[in-house]
């Protein structure tokens, strides 16, 4: 597999990892639950923000 096509399959598995998390975790999402668990919540999405962030370039980088 190429760099290209490793990096679209990377960004596939982000993308899904991320669609579980958000439905796994809905009541969070809307801003409902305990500080703690809000603030968990943001943490682990601010992960995935920064894994889209790397694929992106990586996506730049191998020529989209």
């Amino acid at each position: 597999m190429d760099e290209r096509s490793q990096a679209w399959a990377k960004a596939r598995d982000i993308v899904a990892a991320y669609e579980r998390f958000l439905s796994e975790n809905e009541g969070l999402a809307e801003g409902c639950g305990s500080q703690f668990a809000l603030r968990a919540f943001d943490a682990d999405r601010n992960d995935f923000e920064a894994d889209a962030l790397e694929v992106l370039q990586e996506l730049i980088a191998a020529g989209g």
